[in-house]
């Protein structure tokens, strides 16, 4: 999450305090059970903090279906990245 000069920085001082911090959220909107193996549904949110302010976020959201295969979304600042997969049968 972090690198350069700010990495080093974080090396350095980090026996008296840690000023570069990395959080990560995931929730289960929905979930299928061992025995019908229904689709899947998460939001998963990864924040970046430096000296205690939010300096990033990313926002995903990941959609597995049996029928329509697997749908990936993420989000950060104002970009939007879309994968879907798609099972193909022949």
């Amino acid at each position: 999450m972090f690198g350069g000069i700010l990495n080093f920085l974080q090396d350095f001082v980090a026996p008296l305090f840690l000023f570069l911090k990395a959080g990560y959220h995931l929730t289960m909107k929905q979930a299928g059970d061992i025995l019908s193996s229904g689709d899947i549904e998460m939001d998963a949110t990864i924040s970046q903090k430096i000296a205690g302010k939010e300096n990033r976020r990313i926002h995903s959201e990941i959609k597995i279906n049996q029928e329509n295969g697997i749908y990936l979304e993420i989000g950060f600042k104002d970009v939007k990245i879309r994968i879907k997969c798609q099972n193909k049968l022949d």
